[in-house]
């Protein structure tokens, strides 16, 4: 099963590589008229897996401590200092690039910060089976799919997915540790404050999108670790995002 999800888009474009329809992946609920969910859902009764996989939660059979979560999320998405100017600046002269490659709106949403609320995701994942791969619920398993993905973020499914030991070396030193401590100084060393912006500038800009917001890097400080694929889409490289979207989420689902 897939959580519900608007269907608007923040910045209004259509991109033609998803070919999805509302009537499609909608289904309608049938106690509440005005409420739908995301496809393919069951319509057995989940009694006997919710029995059989309740005993086998990791919460269950240990006595968590709450003080191991302690400042884990410190590394939480937030617009820091100069990345509002700063999006709005690359925007002017990149967004029809943007729509092309599906990034518009996860893009756009960076710019509404995001409450950090620990007791409610240590809540949640008391739910999760590692096991499954899903969350067990009182009305039968859930988990987030590739439908999810494009439904609430847009990103790109269908493109390729390279692998990170094919993608080609940016040429540009990008991280520079000595100028840039930690990504406020990072968006000061690299945002240009008249001109176009260049191939170099763009691949920074979209270096922070992919480590500090989409992928939720756990540095304070800025990393290669998505450089060369940052680079590949400043060139407009269509990559499926969505894909290694939601394998990071599920790789930070499953216990370390």
């Amino acid at each position: 099963m897939a959580s519900s999800s608007g269907a608007g888009s923040p910045t209004g474009s259509n991109q033609p590589f998803l070919g999805l329809k509302a009537s499609n992946i909608l289904i309608p609920s049938i106690s509440n008229s005005n409420s739908c969910s995301l496809g393919p859902r069951s319509f057995e009764p989940p009694l006997d897996l919710i029995s059989a996989k309740t005993q086998r939660f990791p919460f269950m059979a240990q006595t968590p401590n709450p003080n191991i979560w302690t400042d884990q999320l410190r590394a939480l998405p937030f617009p820091m200092e100069g990345w509002s100017n700063w999006y709005k600046r690359v925007a002017k002269y990149h967004m029809a690039d943007w729509q092309k490659l599906g990034i518009a709106d996860a893009l756009s949403l960076t710019l509404s910060p995001i409450e950090k609320n620990e007791n409610l995701l240590q809540s949640i994942g008391y739910f999760w089976s590692d096991t499954l791969n899903c969350f067990m619920f009182g009305h039968g398993p859930m988990t987030p799919t590739l439908m999810d993905v494009v439904m609430i973020l847009g990103l790109d499914i269908h493109s390729t997915c390279p692998s990170p030991f094919t993608l080609g070396q940016c040429s540009y030193k990008i991280v520079d540790k000595d100028a840039a401590r930690n990504w406020s100084l990072y968006i000061e060393y690299h945002q240009k404050s008249k001109g176009t912006v260049d191939h170099r500038e763009h691949t920074a800009f979209l270096n922070l999108w992919l480590d500090h917001f989409l992928f939720c890097g756990s540095s304070l400080a800025p990393t290669k670790n998505y450089l060369n694929l940052a680079n590949i889409l400043a060139s407009g490289t269509p990559v499926a995002l969505g894909r290694h979207f939601l394998g990071i989420l599920y790789h930070h689902l499953c216990p370390k």
